[in-house]
């Protein structure tokens, strides 16, 4: 397995912006429409979720994922959107605690604002609030610090999923094409975006579960933006 090195050399040289081959961008894209029709498909109207998932951490990951997605989802597209926000938001009290998480109570909390706010609903504002301000008492949520093996997964879980984003969030969401790995500039949606791509399967999905590949296609769609 490559160290931490050669992944640095990997990502500073051949995949730097001086890389003489030119990027195909279409793999990548292609990857994003098929997570997001998997993701679609994975709604089940008996359960009015995606299969039999109930953490309210999970559904705002889906929530957000396919809200940010090129199709730009939203509420009135469907009950795979509107239905998931109800259970969400039938999780959260008067004071802003969310029940009913998967993971660390700050960092799930965050994931249901985030979800929250990718539907673009003025009319879940006061509720964000609450979470936000509880989410000021539970604590600052620690993130993964930053590997250049990070922009390179070689398997989808979790874990990997969750360091992918954290490498990225920052830049992609200030619109940042690059980031400096070991002094030098990488242009990290294509190699994050061509990393994921080769992990997804024939059927549009990363793995068995909801989470990752929720987060596949969160990170999937920072990519597709800032090609």
């Amino acid at each position: 397995m490559p160290n931490r090195t050669m992944l640095a050399l990997i990502a500073a040289t051949v995949l730097s912006t001086g890389c003489a081959i030119a990027f195909d961008s279409g793999p990548v894209r292609r990857a994003v429409e098929k997570g997001g029709n998997w993701l679609v498909g994975q709604y089940d109207p008996k359960t009015k979720s995606f299969g039999t998932t109930t953490a309210p951490d999970q559904l705002a990951m889906a929530v957000k994922a396919l809200c940010d997605n090129p199709r730009d989802y939203k509420e009135a597209n469907g009950p795979y959107i509107s239905e998931p926000v109800k259970a969400i938001l039938a999780k959260i009290d008067d004071k802003g605690n969310v029940s009913g998480t998967s993971g660390n109570p700050a960092e799930a909390a965050l994931w249901v604002i985030t979800g929250l706010k990718a539907t673009q609903n003025d009319a879940y504002k006061p509720v964000i609030e609450k979470v936000r301000e509880r989410v000021k008492e539970l604590g600052k949520v620690e993130h993964p610090k930053f590997e250049p093996a990070h922009l390179q997964p070689t398997a989808a879980t979790p874990e990997s999923m969750r360091n992918a984003i954290s490498a990225i969030l920052k830049a992609g969401e200030e619109g940042k094409k690059e980031i400096s790995v070991d002094g030098k500039t990488v242009k990290w949606a294509e190699v994050l975006g061509d990393s994921l791509a080769k992990l997804q399967q024939p059927d549009g999905s990363f793995a068995a579960d909801l989470q990752t590949n929720a987060m596949a296609l969160y990170a999937l769609n920072l990519c597709v933006k800032n090609f």
